[in-house]
């Protein structure tokens, strides 16, 4: 029994050393002087590309050798889709298709603050709302609007025709927002006040919310 329990303590420890360990996993990059990072996406080569408050940056060594690849302005979104294609979030939206070489001026109808990409659709949410387009922003459909207070912070995608939105409305209410027919029309679904910053699905198909505040921090 002794030898049960001394077993037991030993293979407590070890595991309480594994957990008090993984604070070291993480490692702080190089950066460049005044570098403020403020969204990261990465292509199918796991090249990533960085908005920051001097446009993008981009490393491929894992982010060992972070070098500016274009643009001057405050990025707020970068996303990249199936093809390696890129869209920055600047006011309008900036779309390049050779990996930040050259970059296009996508005009859209407000300032964009954060992008979502599928397949054949570019959504973006902005104070008021949110846009989409399938033809690469020759056309802007409002998808939803809400108060020019409320502003859309982030979309994801659950499944083919399913959406959520996380949105912060500093006047009161907002929350989050799903759609269930491909991003067409959007309800509130709950957490209102709750100021959302961030939207993530599990694998069992749980919807997390990230909040800065008001009715509830966490």
């Amino acid at each position: 029994m002794r030898l049960i329990k001394n077993l037991f303590f030993i293979v407590s420890l070890f595991s309480l050393s594994i957990i008090c360990s993984a604070q070291d996993f993480w490692i702080k990059q190089q950066t460049p002087e005044n570098f403020h990072a403020k969204d990261i996406a990465s292509d199918k080569e796991s090249k990533l590309f960085i908005g920051t408050s001097d446009g993008i940056y981009s490393t491929d060594s894992y982010g060992e050798n972070i070098v500016k690849i274009g643009l001057d302005n405050t990025i707020f979104s970068v996303a990249v889709n199936i093809n390696d294609e890129i869209y920055a979030g600047s006011g309008p939206i900036f779309y390049s298709d050779d990996s930040g070489n050259n970059w296009t001026d996508i005009s859209t109808p407000s300032n964009v603050h954060t992008i979502f990409l599928n397949d054949d659709k570019i959504f973006y949410g902005y104070w008021g709302g949110i846009y989409s387009t399938v033809d690469l922003g020759v056309n802007w459909n409002s998808v939803l609007e809400t108060d020019y207070s409320e502003q859309i912070t982030c979309i994801i995608q659950k499944d083919f025709s399913t959406y959520f939105a996380g949105s912060t409305a500093w006047m009161g209410g907002g929350g989050v927002y799903k759609s269930i027919d491909g991003g067409l029309n959007w309800s509130l679904i709950g957490l209102s006040n709750y100021y959302i910053q961030s939207l993530a699905y599990d694998t069992q198909g749980r919807l997390y919310a990230g909040s800065i505040g008001n009715e509830g921090i966490g």
